[in-house]
């Protein structure tokens, strides 16, 4: 592309586009005829990498957030991510997009998950579908992963919007679902992210004042999209405890419906982690397989009613 258009916006916008390149005016002739012969160059020698990547069909996105840290949401992603896959066997990207607070590349036998942090570090023009396509971790599962970095100090990454919007970006053209941990709260980079996602699943535990904050961050979604109908709660119970609010309670609470209750599972998560792989692949027959099976059930639904339209109802699945 060749433009006037000299903003980081307009180039992220021609980049989604599909752009290979952007030349802003004005640029030299000499300049110009040097972008499009490397172009070419690059297009010959790289013919067969071009074609495996998926056609232009953006992912259906599905964002993972909670009101404040510690929640369980990568525990939540990654093995939504992973029912997805087993579900509509196809091709899925979970995303950890928490740069210096990673805990999932440990957990999934990648010693040092430094993906995200090299192309947070990039520029613009360079974090292109194809790097990221040979960049992302596969799992033993199938999943396709790209990692938070464990290093602290890349938690100032978290100032580069712009550059995270244009890899997830890229990431949506190249799989069919697209899983994004959000992290908690409404940071700016997650406020940049939330447009692109297709359904918002906000994480609650059964305590009152953890009900109060998730309904404030569900009050402030609505605000932030103009919608409730992409917006939905899942109870995530991680400790067994009888003084916990039951599903009623956590409803009327709430003032709305939850999509499901996981419930705890500290034994299972903790061999998960030993076997470096997700909860459901460590049990398939344990009952978090099942609670994330019918989790996935309702997002496949819920994807139906979006691309042909609202049948009338949600479809909603039932705590355990």
């Amino acid at each position: 592309m060749f433009s006037a258009k000299t903003q980081l916006d307009d180039k992220v916008t021609g980049f989604e586009a599909g752009a290979d390149d952007y030349l802003t005016k004005p640029t030299h002739p000499t300049e110009l005829i040097a972008h499009v012969k490397a172009l070419l160059a690059r297009s010959s020698k790289g013919k067969v990498l071009t074609s495996q990547l998926s056609p232009e069909k953006r992912a259906t996105t599905i964002g993972v957030l909670a009101p404040r840290g510690g929640q369980g949401v990568t525990t939540v992603a990654v093995n939504i991510a992973n029912a997805l896959r087993i579900a509509t066997k196809s091709d899925v990207i979970m995303a950890e997009l928490r740069p210096g607070m990673g805990t999932l590349g440990l957990d999934m036998g990648e010693m040092n998950p430094n993906v995200l942090t090299e192309l947070l570090t990039a520029n613009l023009p360079d974090i292109s579908r194809q790097k990221i396509q040979e960049k992302l971790f596969t799992h033993d599962t199938g999943l396709r992963l790209l990692f938070g970095s464990i290093q602290a100090k890349d938690g100032l990454l978290l100032n580069t919007p712009t550059l995270m919007e244009a890899a997830v970006i890229r990431m949506s053209y190249l799989t069919r679902y697209l899983v994004l941990d959000l992290g908690a709260g409404l940071t700016p980079l997650t406020q940049k992210l939330i447009p692109m996602c297709d359904t918002l699943l906000v994480l609650v535990e059964p305590v009152t004042n953890s009900v109060i904050h998730s309904k404030a961050l569900i009050t402030d979604l609505v605000e932030l999209t103009g919608s409730k109908q992409k917006i939905h709660a899942i109870a995530v119970n991680r400790v067994r405890s009888d003084t916990q609010l039951n599903m009623t309670q956590m409803e009327e609470l709430l003032g709305q419906t939850l999509l499901i209750a996981i419930t705890p599972a500290p034994e299972l998560l903790y061999m998960a982690a030993r076997m470096k792989t997700t909860a459901i692949a460590a049990r398939p027959d344990s009952l978090m397989a099942q609670q994330f099976t019918k989790l996935t059930a309702a997002l496949l639904d819920f994807e139906k009613a979006n691309r042909y339209g609202a049948s009338g109802n949600d479809p909603r699945v039932t705590g355990a």
